[in-house]
């Protein structure tokens, strides 16, 4: 626009110099239109950056050039935070297993999407990077509960439960919820940790054993998961049951399980077979409500219930 009326101003001085005014009013228009379109997009970029970075002086910007490094900075910013976060997924691990596949798979959606990102030139961002940098990804999720999940509130974790499982599994989910994953710096500082409880001195060490409750934090902490997870379950069932993609009846063997789980929770100092009960339950539930989207099979459910 800024080169187009360029032009016309130097056809319309020729104009004048001849006493011609023909296109004067026309190119009266033109500045006004190219005047409107800078503030807005002037107005545009400052709410952007705005979040990132102090402008102290947004009237100062009054040109085109003042424009693109503003815009600049702010996505070179966004651009390294979307990698840090990609980053720290890359150094997820599972603390027993090294081929874990549902992580697998994770670490190579994390790796393609960090070489995607790294290919896009500034001042232009791939498309996933905000959601990256704002924590709405499901990578970003992902890794927040692996680093975070013991300060979570049951309803952050219930919210982001379908988001992390529907692009990863269940089992990835459950695994991270469980505290089976770590982020390799964790990794480290835990070993720290135990390095400096061994160089205690014995009298220390034999006061805390003295103190020590007759279940160990890790059964307490796997017996609050199982209760989350069945918890979330539940809210997976009546939701199913609310917009009648299932009739009760077929979920009745689900629903015995878990109440059989929840009976014999505090009896139990190992959780692995309800764990892994648990994740082939959620496993078809998904199934179920997969199949209920599907539009035929979904109209013969519901001529089933009519009948």
């Amino acid at each position: 626009m800024c080169l187009g009326l360029a032009e016309g101003l130097s056809s319309l001085v020729s104009d004048l110099q001849k006493g011609e005014l023909r296109q004067l009013e026309v190119t009266e228009a033109k500045i006004a239109s190219l005047r409107q379109e800078y503030e807005i997009l002037k107005k545009d970029v400052i709410a952007f950056a705005s979040p990132y970075q102090a402008i102290p002086n947004p009237g100062g910007i009054t040109s085109l050039a003042t424009l693109e490094p503003l815009l600049l900075a702010v996505n070179q910013s966004l651009k390294a935070a979307a990698i840090q976060v990609l980053d720290q997924v890359s150094s997820v691990k599972h603390r027993e297993e090294t081929a874990f596949e549902p992580l697998r798979a994770c670490l190579s959606a994390a790796s393609e999407l960090h070489r995607a990102i790294a290919q896009v030139p500034l001042p232009d961002l791939h498309p996933e990077v905000v959601a990256i940098t704002d924590g709405s990804h499901p990578l970003a999720l992902f890794v927040s509960l692996v680093r975070d999940r013991r300060h979570m509130k049951e309803e952050k974790i219930a919210a982001i439960q379908d988001v992390i499982a529907g692009a990863f599994g269940n089992l990835l989910f459950i695994a991270a919820l469980m505290g089976k994953l770590i982020i390799g710096e964790q990794d480290g500082k835990e070993a720290e940790t135990k390095a400096q409880d061994v160089s205690q001195p014995a009298t220390v060490k034999t006061s805390e054993a003295a103190i020590t409750p007759s279940e160990s934090e890790e059964v307490l902490e796997q017996r609050q998961i199982l209760q989350d997870l069945l918890t979330m379950t539940e809210m997976k069932i009546q939701k199913l049951l609310k917009n009648r993609l299932v009739r009760e009846e077929e979920l009745a063997g689900f629903v015995a399980a878990m109440k059989e789980m929840e009976a014999s929770r505090y009896r139990k100092s190992d959780f692995k077979e309800d764990f892994r009960q648990l994740h082939t339950i959620r496993a078809a539930l998904e199934e179920m409500e997969n199949k209920a989207f599907n539009p035929r099979k979904r109209l013969e459910r519901t001529e089933g219930q009519r009948r």
